[in-house]
């Protein structure tokens, strides 16, 4: 009798555990599934004021705070750049943007979007990269943060005077 009493209890563990963890996914955080950084400009000449949007394939789930940094090692000091530091994730989920100036000089040039996430549900640690036209997007995922980079090289074309 405490044998069968025994594999009962084992038995109720046992599916308990399973359907413990059907459920997962429900409560895993996921930072914004990127496609890319995108500009409002087709080409870009010297000493324009350009706007580059990292854009969102799919939104944020379990997120909440979030900062965003944007630079450049490549450019020169005089193409300033401005943009919202934090962002309240899922309250503003918006496209993160950025404004600089492009440099005085033609050239290629590489911007970087940097995203940091807090993590409000499950998340172990992991990273991936995914290449795009023109660059790569790295996730990186722990218990406590998550961080997407975005690279995108780009061209800076002189003016015809």
């Amino acid at each position: 009798m405490n044998k069968k009493i025994s594999l009962f209890f084992v038995g109720i563990l046992v599916i308990s555990l399973f359907m413990a963890c059907s459920n997962d996914d429900e409560y895993k955080s996921k930072v914004p599934n990127f496609s890319g950084i995108e500009f409002n400009r087709d080409t870009l000449y010297t000493e324009q004021t350009v706007v580059a949007t990292a854009v969102q394939r799919e939104k944020a789930k379990l997120i909440d705070r979030t900062e965003y940094n944007w630079y450049s090692a490549d450019l020169p000091s005089d193409s300033t750049m401005r943009w919202t530091n934090a962002v309240l994730y899922p309250s503003n989920p918006t496209n993160p943007t950025c404004t600089f100036q492009t440099p005085s000089r033609a050239g290629t040039y590489t911007l970087t979007f940097h995203g940091s996430y807090n993590i409000s549900g499950q998340a172990g640690n992991s990273t991936s990269s995914v290449e795009i036209q023109d660059g790569t997007i790295t996730y990186e995922y722990t218990p406590l943060k998550a961080y997407v980079t975005i690279n995108k090289t780009f061209k800076v074309v002189a003016r015809n005077r």
